[in-house]
C-alpha cells in the first residue's frame, strides 16, 4: 500500500492500528494513560466509510502506532477504477443521447453520425 486514502479526515490523523476489518487512525504516535479521539476506515473495497470515536489507554503500558503516508487525493481511493468506468460509461451514453436528439434537426446529428 502505498498511500492511504482518507478522504476528509485531517492529514494529521496517520498513526495506525492496522487489522483485517479496519484501519484506527491516531494524531499521536503512540498512546499511554490518556484519552485519543480516532477515525476507523472499514476496508471495504467498493465503498471509503468511515466513523470516528475516543479510545481510553491504560497507564500500565504504552501502545505504539504504525506510522502511514495518507493522501486526500480522489486517485488513491480503492475503488478509483470502478469510479472511472462508470463515469467514462456515463459521458458515451450522454454523447449517444445528444447525438440522438440533435439527429431530428441535422441528419446524423452534431456528431456526424460518429455514434
Amino acid at each position: 500500500m502505498d498511500k492511504l486514502y482518507i478522504g476528509d479526515i485531517p492529514k494529521d490523523y496517520k498513526y495506525a492500528v492496522i487489522t483485517n476489518d479496519y484501519i484506527r487512525l491516531f494524531n499521536k504516535p503512540y498512546g499511554r494513560d490518556e484519552n485519543l479521539s480516532y477515525f476507523q476506515i472499514y476496508n471495504n473495497d467498493s465503498v471509503f466509510f468511515y466513523s470516528s470515536g475516543m479510545q481510553n489507554f491504560s497507564s500500565y503500558n504504552t501502545t505504539y502506532f504504525t506510522e502511514l503516508d495518507v493522501t486526500d487525493s480522489i486517485v488513491y481511493r480503492k475503488d478509483f477504477d470502478k469510479i472511472t468506468v462508470v463515469s467514462f460509461i456515463f459521458i458515451l451514453g450522454l454523447l449517444f443521447l445528444v447525438n440522438l436528439v440533435t439527429s431530428v434537426f441535422k441528419q446524423n446529428g452534431v456528431l456526424g453520425g460518429l455514434l
